[in-house]
């Protein structure tokens, strides 16, 4: 009974908890905004209150699928020589941390009130110095950071000319 209730209420875009208000259809939701809002309420709750057992369990799923030479993502796929997730896991977490990435930069980038084009190329923060495309601390520290670079190469080069 309980199923044909529920597919019943499915079909027809009804919340099939509360049965009262038109569900979400985008995205194949069946359940109404006030149901979603309710159910995640209650879902941080029991996570906060279970949030060690939650973390133990996904410490044990690690070790099981690293031990079993799985992917410790999916847990589907063998992992690859010398990481433990399989390619296709390891391109979306990277994928999504660039995206992440993009966001902070961008928020930073946008806070700073000199446009983009006139901006230093290395930090994006300061105006550029004269007529270089770094700022004046940016310049200052790769010439010196280049100065260094030389100086240990010459050295290296005089040493390995006296043996």
């Amino acid at each position: 009974m309980a199923d044909y209730l529920y597919e019943m209420r499915k079909r027809n875009h009804i919340c099939v908890n509360c049965g009262e208000k038109d569900a979400y259809t985008m995205a194949g939701r069946t359940c109404c905004a006030e149901c979603v809002t309710k159910n995640a309420e209650r879902f941080a709750e029991y996570y906060r209150d279970n949030a060690e057992r939650y973390a133990d369990n996904a410490k044990k799923r690690h070790r099981r699928l690293k031990e079993a030479g799985l992917c410790v993502r999916c847990g589907r796929v063998p992992a690859d020589k010398g990481y433990t997730t399989c390619g296709i896991c390891r391109k979306k977490q990277n994928a999504a941390q660039n995206d992440r990435n993009a966001k902070k930069r961008k928020a930073v980038y946008d806070s700073i009130d000199i446009p983009m084009d006139e901006r230093c190329t290395k930090c994006h923060k300061r105006p550029r110095y004269e007529d270089h495309k770094l700022c004046r601390e940016c310049y200052e520290s790769t010439v010196a950071a280049n100065r260094r670079i030389a100086k240990e190469i010459l050295d290296r080069l005089e040493e390995e000319a006296l043996k």
